[in-house]
Formats: C-alpha cells, structure tokens, sequence
C-alpha cells in the first residue's frame, strides 16, 4: 500500500502461514512474491513464508488468499512461554 512504507515495526519480518483457494501455480506465486511475501515451503493449499507486517494488507489483496495467520505467537525477544 502506497504510503505506508517505513512505519513503525514495518522492517520486522513476521511469520505467516497462508491459505491459497487452491495449491499455487508459479504465477501465484509470483503474486505473494510481488505483494512481499518470501515464501518458504509450500504443501498443498497452505504457504508458510516471511513479511513485513506493513505489507500485509497487499497480501490479504492476492486474489488466491483465502487467509493469513501467524506462524507461531509473538512476545517479547528473549521471553520464554510459561509452563502450563
């Protein structure tokens, strides 16, 4: 999205895993590739890959994006997830 470069906590990759309608074909690809998506694996229908939080919006905008979550929780750097 135009404008919206260089806020805050934009240059943080996040993790994400995406839900495509169907498993993506190279073109698709090239389309998560272009909204700023890095993809890392792809199995099927479901994408995991690394972005920039700012660039979500351009994601969810893929025609092929059924959804977007996170990839794993977010907390602080160097805090551990408490035992249950």
């Amino acid at each position: 999205m135009a404008g919206q470069e260089g806020t805050s906590g934009d240059s943080t990759p996040i993790r994400v895993l995406i839900r495509v309608r169907d498993e993506p074909n190279d073109q698709q690809r090239r389309h998560l590739t272009e909204a700023g998506a890095q993809v890392h694996t792809v199995a099927g229908d479901v994408v995991t890959a690394s972005l920039r939080a700012g660039d979500l919006g351009r994601l969810t905008e893929v025609d092929t994006v059924a959804y977007v979550e996170l990839s794993e929780p977010l907390r602080p750097e160097g805090t551990e997830t408490p035992d249950k």
